[in-house]
């Protein structure tokens, strides 16, 4: 349930311009790539080594 609010919470926010909420979920979602992406690059890093 709290998983779908933030997402109803999140699409409000886009709609409705910028609020605290808005910036909380931007920074999870910007870490969440970031971490994303840094797994991405190590598990590319060893293929390639390989």
């Amino acid at each position: 349930m709290k998983i779908l609010s933030g997402i109803v919470n999140f699409k409000l926010t886009i709609k409705g311009g910028s609020s605290m909420s808005g910036l909380q979920v931007g920074a999870i979602i910007v870490g969440a790539a970031v971490c994303i992406i840094a797994v991405g690059y190590n598990i590319w890093n060893e293929y390639v080594r390989k």
